[in-house]
């Protein structure tokens, strides 16, 4: 980060080339400020100031104190020492040269602080996930504005990984297990997920998700980096389907859902930008409201309805395909070795163990996110046969209605709801279409014969990915 920290308003000195020359078992604290300053070693407190330490400042003959700053205590405190040590009877200053205080710069302060939380013998470097606080005060060469701290390193490449993949849906992305890895993601994922009633069911192992602490985070990165890390076979269930029949549900163990949830926070930040905006299922900010809100707007004038059902969709996944979907953004093979790992993890039934060899688990943290990367090929193609499909600009005006509207017999109109443009014109044709996870509905404007080639071909195509689609249960419904 290449920026100029004010000095007191009177120059600026670049400070991103700076070594501060701590220990690298130390959390670099990145400081920024909306008009003042920023550096790569900034040094706070969890009260409400900020502190900027500059090593290569020059050691004063002897100490001069700005007492309007009330910086005394912190001018030889051990977070200093651990920069440049004292001499005995050696203090660092913190004025600029004027009259009485003509050594010039020390430690320059630029804010005040009465605190500092526990690191190096009880005052240092502050770690914690601080988002943002104003100073109480204003220091030459500080503001009043807002200050904000940024996050800790592995959420930091995480909102960049966002950042990057919004401004380039096509991006390759590497580095992912440096950041699924890191224990700030791990806690992040512990977060998302311990608030689900449903994940304190427990594995196989009996553990569930209460009850960890860091350390308990710390060893899992150290598993993921080394590559030791395995998942543990699932606890497979038969939950009852409405209609009659079981849907599997496999229940994996706490660590493994820790595990899975980061790496769908990941492949959330790579994926959800370039998703389609007509899938609705196991997204952010979507869901069957939005869907059937889609469906309500844009299919008001639709001739057919086509519902696809694809047979055992979870069930049916190809794993070499759906490892290909996802290294088709992914460029890390320490993460395609783990996505194979959660993929052949196998399921415990019955006191039985069972080998995955296609499908993913339904009740895993990642299958749905699987689910939409690996659908999201049956989405392009959607919109590739919408373009081909849709001909014409208008419907051709209705004879009927413009002959009765000339009359102005309009109630004769009204009492027959008869609409103002044909709707069997053959030069107007629309495709419209909905997909929620595996559940798909089409729109037709068009005869009934261009729905069942519709049906042909995405069986197909459905075929040429490893899926099949239920003929028996697609079904083609007039929209009256």
């Amino acid at each position: 980060m290449v920026e100029s920290y004010g000095q007191y308003g009177e120059v600026n000195e670049l400070l991103s080339t700076c070594n501060t020359g701590l220990s690298s078992g130390c959390n670099y604290v990145y400081i920024t400020t909306v008009s003042s300053f920023s550096s790569p070693f900034g040094i706070r407190d969890t009260a409400e100031d900020i502190y900027i330490v500059c090593p290569w400042f020059k050691q004063s003959e002897e100490w001069a104190v700005s007492n309007s700053l009330n910086a005394w205590e912190h001018l030889s405190c051990p977070m200093v020492e651990q920069i440049i040590p004292l001499s005995a009877g050696k203090e660092w200053n913190s004025g600029s040269p004027d009259n009485g205080n003509v050594w010039g710069d020390g430690v320059p302060v630029v804010a005040r602080a009465r605190t500092f939380n526990n690191r190096f013998n009880g005052r240092g470097i502050s770690t914690s996930n601080t988002r943002s606080y104003s100073t109480s005060a204003r220091a030459k060469g500080s503001s009043n504005n807002s200050v904000e701290v940024i996050r800790p390193a592995g959420l930091v490449k995480l909102q960049q990984l966002i950042q990057n993949n919004i401004n380039n849906t096509t991006l390759i992305n590497k580095g992912i297990m440096d950041i699924i890895s890191d224990v700030d993601v791990l806690i992040a994922a512990y977060s998302r997920i311990k608030s689900n009633p449903g994940n304190m069911t427990p594995g196989i192992d009996k553990e569930t998700l209460d009850g960890v602490s860091r350390r308990y985070f710390e060893k899992l990165g150290r598993d993921l980096r080394s590559g030791a890390f395995s998942f543990r076979p699932a606890r497979r269930l038969e939950i009852p389907k409405p209609k009659g029949g079981t849907r599997p549900l496999g229940i994996a163990s706490p660590r493994d859902k820790i595990v899975q949830a980061a790496m769908t926070i990941a492949l959330e930040a790579i994926f959800e930008p370039s998703f389609s905006v007509h899938s609705h299922g196991f997204r952010p900010n979507r869901g069957c409201h939005t869907a059937l809100g889609e469906i309500k707007r844009t299919f008001t004038s639709v001739t057919w309805f086509v519902e696809g059902d694809i047979s055992k969709c979870f069930d049916s996944f190809d794993h070499k395909l759906l490892v290909l979907a996802v290294e088709t953004r992914v460029n890390d093979q320490g993460f395609s070795d783990l996505l194979w790992k959660s993929l052949k993890a196998g399921y415990m039934f019955q006191h039985q163990y069972f080998d995955s060899e296609i499908g993913t688990p339904q009740g895993s943290v990642l299958s749905p996110l699987l689910c939409n990367i690996f659908l999201d090929q049956l989405d392009r193609w959607l919109e590739n046969y919408k373009r081909r499909y849709s001909i014409g600009t208008r419907r051709r005006t209705n004879p009927l209605w413009r002959r009765l509207t000339r009359e102005g017999n309009l109630a004769e109109v009204h009492k027959l709801h008869i609409g103002s443009r044909m709707a069997d014109d053959a030069n107007y044709k629309r495709m419209l279409w909905v997909r929620y996870a595996d559940d798909l509905i089409i729109g037709i404007i068009g005869p009934k014969s261009d729905c069942i080639k519709l049906r042909d071909d995405l069986s197909k195509f459905l075929n040429d990915i490893g899926m099949n689609l239920s003929i028996e249960k697609t079904k083609i419904t007039h929209a009256r």
